[in-house]
Order: structure tokens, then sequence, then C-alpha cells
């Protein structure tokens, strides 16, 4: 369980960015990514909370980022909220 909770630690260095996990937000805050950036210049590494979305190019939909699952593991894809079943889109 301990490494369930920090992994996302470790796919941060490797990928800059996550899903970032429920305890690190609010509840009413869903969605959001933790990005790593890191400048060129001075080297200096900081941190972002972000949310992204888009209209479905199907239905019309907002479409958000999810967790692949085990459909798309290690994976972030975007779902549309009116049919998150059928309209998935890889990132």
């Amino acid at each position: 369980m301990v490494y369930r909770t920090f992994r996302f630690l470790g796919d941060l260095g490797d990928l800059g960015i996550v899903i970032t996990p429920d305890i690190t937000v609010p509840f009413k805050e869903d969605h959001v990514t933790l990005e790593m950036r890191r400048s060129s210049q001075d080297k200096q590494v900081s941190f972002a909370f972000v949310r992204y979305s888009a209209i479905c190019p199907v239905c019309g939909g907002k479409v958000l980022l999810h967790d692949g699952g085990g459909e798309f593991i290690g994976r972030m894809v975007g779902r549309c909220h009116l049919s998150p079943r059928e309209h998935v889109f890889n990132v």
C-alpha cells in the first residue's frame, strides 16, 4: 500500500507528468495532473498542478485526463464525460 501511495513520485521523475493522487488535492478537484517543469537555462525545477480538458470530437462532451487503468497500463487517457467507455483517446 505504501508503494502504491508514493509510486507517483518515481513516475513523475521518469515521465515529468502524472495524474495527481487523491491525497494531494482537495476532494472537489478531480482529474488534475502534477507536472515537473525544468528550466534549461538555470537548471531549476518547478512543479505545477494543471487540469487539461478538451471538447470530444465525436459527441461534443468534455474530455478529461484519467489514469489508463488496466486497459492502458502506465498511460494517461482522455475520456469523454458523456461516454467514458466508448470515447477514449490516448494521450
